[in-house]
């Protein structure tokens, strides 16, 4: 593991990792693999999240293959090719990006963007990607070799867009409760389903008592989370910045709101009026 940011918290944070990883050892009689040290790494900063280690780290290892994995400093994190972390970051990844990203010649062709697709069922980090399961992962590849397919893990796609016109929800964002919520001390919620092409690319709830609206973390991907959200004056009303697809950013408010007592995995719908062309 690489770290970077406040050495203090880097010491500390090595610290009880090793400690949790001898324990392990003794309990398992096996080393701890690069996977499980993994998620044990974003368990732990995640357990930190309301005070958090000013650490940004880099873990990788071996398995059956080689994995490396990037965090950001409360835990959100992602399996990638190759990473960096720290103030030469910006300097480094163009740098790598040209010497190692190329995308599979094993995809069958599309158009218009590239992004990363996954083949998990949820997805870590702060970056764009698709999160596909398994089986949908490789039906993408050409006859025959989908198992080695497979096997390439992130890899990049191209993709055309479209908009999305379900019949009953015009004027509609639909988010999710996620289930790693803490009532009433942390909400997450993420993004499933926005009328037309647009993007929310940001999230306010109102806190009445200070009578101002409080912005939502972009933790990544489509989730958005807050510490300590605003339910002592009841239902939460939030509004969100949309972006349209030739670019043009606007707030839209919601005229419904989150329960004030908001249900783990539970799906609500927001009434907006979002530009659709």
């Amino acid at each position: 593991m690489a770290s970077s940011g406040f050495q203090a918290n880097v010491r500390a944070l090595q610290k009880q990792l090793d400690a949790k990883n001898l324990i392990y050892q003794h309990r398992h009689n096996k080393q701890m693999s690069c996977r499980a040290m993994a998620q044990l790494l974003s368990n732990t900063l995640y357990y930190k999240r309301f005070f958090p280690y000013y650490s940004f780290n880099v873990l990788g290892g071996l398995n059956n293959e080689g994995c490396v994995f990037t965090y950001v400093d409360v835990g959100s994190y992602e399996k990638v090719g190759y990473s960096s972390q720290g103030s030469g970051s910006t300097l480094i990844m163009p740098v790598l990006d040209k010497r190692l990203k190329a995308p599979s010649p094993l995809l069958l062709p599309a158009q218009d963007a590239v992004i990363d697709l996954h083949p998990t069922d949820s997805g870590e980090g702060d970056r764009t990607n698709f999160i596909l399961n398994p089986r949908a992962y490789k039906k993408l590849a050409l006859p025959n070799i989908d198992k080695k397919l497979l096997s390439y893990g992130v890899v990049k796609v191209e993709y055309k867009r479209i908009s999305c016109k379900y019949p009953g929800y015009k004027d509609k964002v639909t988010y999710k409760i996620n289930e790693n919520n803490n009532y009433p001390y942390y909400l997450a919620l993420s993004v499933l389903y926005v009328n037309g092409q647009n993007d929310i690319t940001a999230i306010e709830l109102w806190q009445e008592d200070t009578k101002q609206w409080k912005p939502m973390r972009r933790a990544y991907g489509a989730v958005w989370d807050m510490a300590n959200p605003p339910t002592s004056s009841g239902p939460i009303t939030l509004r969100f910045q949309a972006t349209a697809s030739l670019g043009y950013t606007y707030w839209v408010l919601s005229t419904n709101a989150i329960p004030k007592v908001w249900k783990v995995g539970a799906a609500y719908e927001a009434t907006a009026k979002l530009i659709t062309k």
